[in-house]
């Protein structure tokens, strides 16, 4: 009688874990589509803006900026420039900063310090054919899952 009871408790738990797992594939799914919907309509707002002569205050500051990259580029390692390039896309003005690029590195120091972001290595050609190191950064997320899957679950 006991057997029977795990046996049907284990086979309750296992449809409960995959009606669980399919509910937050639809909600990741759901919030990665506002995501982007937002993300796109930034930009067209900030397009739109300029070419209105409007001043459009943003209010997504440089730190938030880069969180939305890595959310947006989740399994790519990116450097300073790339980063740069992305905040730029997104509408985000870094013509008032005095050097860009150091506020860009300074904001992805920062959240590599707070755990969120992953730094490394990585040898790039120069324009001028030169092989030099460059710190590239990752979602500190995006490397866990690179490890670390639902998949592995024994069940």
């Amino acid at each position: 009688m006991t057997d029977e009871i795990y046996r049907k408790a284990f086979e309750q738990a296992k449809a409960d874990l995959e009606k669980s797992m399919e509910r937050r594939k639809r909600a990741e799914s759901e919030a990665f589509a506002a995501f982007s919907e937002s993300t796109q309509l930034r930009r067209t707002v900030a397009a739109l803006a300029a070419l209105c002569g409007e001043n459009v205050e943003d209010s997504m500051g440089l730190t938030e900026a880069v969180r939305t990259v890595f959310r947006m580029t989740n399994a790519a390692w990116l450097s300073v420039k790339d980063m740069k390039a992305h905040v730029e896309a997104l509408g985000v003005g870094l013509s008032d900063l005095k050097n860009a690029e150091a506020s860009v590195m300074s904001v992805l120091n920062r959240l590599t310090t707070a755990g969120e972001l992953q730094a490394s290595q990585k040898r790039e050609k120069t324009v001028a054919g030169q092989i030099v190191q460059v710190k590239v950064w990752k979602s500190a997320q995006a490397a866990e899952a690179e490890t670390t899957a639902d998949d592995e679950i024994p069940f």
